[in-house]
């Protein structure tokens, strides 16, 4: 491939991006591949590093309003989530505020997440009666503890205590 096809797919790839920010994360290795190993300077394709920063952040903020409004439509473990949403509002430099939230609201998301992962551990050590592995049942069960842990809330606010929870873990393997 010459020089000139390379800069015109170079220039397809990044006006897609200009009318499309959310393609950002398909063209990003592309594009600086291409400008890297062909030498091409940014200014002979109409662009700069600075053009190139602005649509990753606008694609980050597009991605951080989708990861809340999944938030906030279906209660997730945290780690799905809410831990990348803090990684892309750290690498976009923007804040709660920019994406239309706060620490209150991502806090109420995560303890409804945790409460429902917690819930979700819960039925399956009460629902599988299967002979099988102690490690299976250890690992539900600290799962479970952990999310409790972590959301503030305690057994009984999912509706089992110590005791079920030791019944449900012992004498099955």
């Amino acid at each position: 491939m010459d020089r000139k096809e390379i800069i015109r797919i170079i220039q397809n790839d990044l006006e897609a991006l200009r009318n499309d920010p959310n393609r950002f994360l398909i063209f990003q290795s592309t594009l600086r591949q291409h400008f890297k190993e062909n030498e091409i300077p940014y200014s002979d394709i109409g662009t700069s590093e600075e053009e190139l920063r602005t649509l990753e952040v606008k694609n980050l903020r597009i991605r951080a309003g989708k990861n809340l409004e999944i938030l906030r439509k279906v209660p997730t473990e945290p780690s799905i989530f809410l831990v990348p949403l803090r990684r892309i509002l750290n690498e976009g430099g923007f804040s709660l505020a920019d994406i239309g939230t706060n620490e209150d609201e991502l806090r109420e998301l995560e303890i409804k997440g945790l409460m429902k992962s917690a819930r979700g551990y819960l039925k399956a050590l009460r629902d599988d009666q299967i002979e099988h592995s102690i490690w299976i049942d250890r690992n539900r069960l600290n799962n479970l503890r952990r999310c409790v842990e972590e959301g503030g809330f305690t057994f009984a606010d999912i509706d089992t205590d110590e005791d079920e929870l030791k019944k449900l873990t012992s004498g099955r393997h």
